[in-house]
């Protein structure tokens, strides 16, 4: 049986496993949203970064990419995403799920994929959410303990939408803007 993984954030550009295709395409009935604070590797304790997570909205859809693992590999890729990456950096952060995942070639069928999506319960989840300039503030000056920086998460999957994709994402390109604005304050 094929194993296909969706990814919506950082997946999209450091997968960190082997895997025999990758396709762009978009899962329908969710949005995007940088609602989980990040205490890790893009954020502190004392200040917390953002990252993203999909949550269930019929009117929206969220690009990325979808990567099929071979059949030798699927064990040793479930079992770096469960326990070293999403679930174990995130503990009850996502729910495992299976979302149908639409690929941007249309002449491909329609694909099942694994998704981490929200966990609404979660405790660093932010309940009712946020607004984009909120979390551009949050965003356009957190720093993991490790150095990397919380905006280079946004830029990274702005360019991917923009230069690879070619769709807009209004969220993230607003985002985006935010934060570039809210930089140039800060340096003024």
């Amino acid at each position: 049986m094929v194993l296909w993984i969706f990814g919506f954030g950082s997946l999209i550009w450091k997968p960190n496993f082997e895997y025999k295709s990758r396709v762009i395409g978009r899962i329908k009935g969710y949005k995007r949203r940088f609602w989980y604070r990040y205490v890790k590797v893009r954020g502190t304790e004392e200040k917390p970064g953002r990252v993203a997570t999909v949550i269930e909205d019929p009117e929206e859809c969220v690009w990325g990419v979808a990567y099929e693992v071979t059949d030798e590999n699927q064990d040793q890729v479930k079992s770096y995403l469960i326990d070293c990456r999403e679930l174990k950096t995130f503990k009850d952060a996502y729910i495992l799920g299976s979302v149908t995942f639409y690929p941007q070639d249309t002449t491909v069928e329609p694909i099942q994929a694994m998704c981490f999506l929200n966990n609404p319960e979660f405790h660093l989840y932010i309940t009712g959410g946020e607004s984009v300039g909120e979390s551009a503030k949050v965003i356009s000056t957190a720093v993991g303990p490790t150095g990397l920086r919380n905006d280079e998460y946004i830029f990274k999957l702005a360019d991917f939408l923009r230069d690879e994709a070619k769709v807009v994402d209004e969220y993230i390109f607003e985002l985006e803007q935010h934060i570039k604005e809210e930089q140039v304050a800060q340096s003024a």
